[in-house]
C-alpha cells in the first residue's frame, strides 16, 4: 500500500516535471523565432504626415533622421526617391513632420506636435510655447484659465519656473499639483 502510494506520487511528480520541461521548450523555441527587440528607458515620438504611405506617430529609442522615419512609415506615396539630404535631418520627441512633393522636389516642414497628441503620449507641454487652445488639453485647465496663463506669460516674457503659475487666479496648491505633471518650461 505504501509502495503504491510512493509510486503514484513519483509518477505524478515526473509527469509534472515533464510537462514543465515541455512548456519551457515550447516557450524557448517561440522566443528564439521572434526578432530581438531592445527596450528603451524612454521613448521619443515623432509624427509624420503628408505624402507618406502610412502617416502616424512612431516611437523610437533615439533621435531619428527623416529617411529612417519615412521608412518606418512605409515609404513615400510616390515612387520618386527622397533626397539623401533627408538623412541629415534629425528629430527628437514631439516633432510633427509634413512631407510634400512639389513638382518632383521633396520638401518637408517641421512643426510641433499638437498638445492633444503630446498628452496622449505622455510628453510634457511647454508652458512657455503652447497656445491657449493647446493648454486646454491639460486636465484642469479650461479656456479662461488658459487665457490667463498666456496673458501672464506675455506679461513676464516667459515663465522662469513652473511654480510661477501659482500667481495666477484659479491656480492654488491643489490645482498646481494636478496640472504641473503635464507641463515643462
Amino acid at each position: 500500500m505504501i509502495n503504491r502510494e510512493i509510486n503514484n506520487r513519483t509518477t505524478g511528480f515526473l509527469i509534472l516535471l515533464l510537462t514543465l520541461l515541455i512548456l519551457y521548450s515550447i516557450e524557448s523555441a517561440f522566443s528564439r523565432s521572434r526578432p530581438h527587440t531592445s527596450h528603451c528607458n524612454e521613448h521619443l515620438f515623432v509624427q509624420i504626415e503628408g505624402e507618406i504611405k502610412i502617416p502616424g506617430v512612431y516611437a523610437f529609442c533615439h533621435p531619428v533622421n527623416l529617411l529612417d522615419l519615412i521608412e518606418k512609415a512605409g515609404g513615400l506615396s510616390r515612387k520618386t526617391p527622397p533626397p539623401e539630404t533627408f538623412k541629415d535631418c534629425m528629430f527628437s520627441s514631439d516633432a510633427r513632420i509634413v512631407v510634400q512633393n512639389n513638382r518632383g522636389e521633396w520638401k518637408f516642414s517641421h512643426i510641433e506636435m499638437s498638445a492633444f497628441y503630446k498628452l496622449t503620449l505622455g510628453i510634457p507641454i511647454s508652458l512657455n510655447r503652447e497656445s491657449e487652445e493647446g493648454l486646454t488639453a491639460i486636465p484642469g485647465i479650461g479656456p479662461e484659465l488658459a487665457k490667463s496663463i498666456v496673458q501672464e506669460r506675455s506679461k513676464r516674457r516667459g515663465f522662469k519656473s513652473l511654480r510661477e503659475i501659482m500667481n495666477i487666479d484659479g491656480i492654488g496648491d491643489r490645482s498646481y499639483r494636478k496640472i504641473s505633471r503635464y507641463l515643462k518650461l
